[in-house]
């Protein structure tokens, strides 16, 4: 009987990492201001899953000019700071097509 070996693992699965995933929900919808990592964690088109706050605290560590976090209760909220998109989307090199991709400016 021939032997079944199953295709590897995406790493990337939709194409996108969950750092893009999480960077494209925002820049889906910029008129919600503030995320919780909670956010990321119910399913729908760019779902990352219980990994999210560590995502998250990962994005602002490598763009600190593209987010601002503050404290809510016991978790940490982020947004991006769209206002000063000219000074950082050059700098976030992994980032740049997420963002030009997802967010319309108005």
């Amino acid at each position: 009987m021939p032997q079944v070996t199953p295709p590897p693992a995406d790493p990337v699965k939709g194409g996108l990492t969950q750092q893009q995933k999480i960077v494209a929900e925002m820049c889906s919808n910029p008129d919600k201001k503030w995320w919780l990592p909670q956010d990321f964690m119910q399913g729908g088109q760019f779902f990352v899953g219980y990994e999210a706050s560590a995502r998250m605290s990962e994005l602002q560590s490598e763009n600190p000019d593209m987010f601002e976090s503050q404290r809510n209760g016991k978790y940490m909220e982020r947004r991006i700071k769209f206002e000063t998109i000219d000074e950082w989307l050059d700098k976030s090199k992994t980032l740049k097509s997420t963002v030009g991709t997802h967010y319309k400016r108005g």
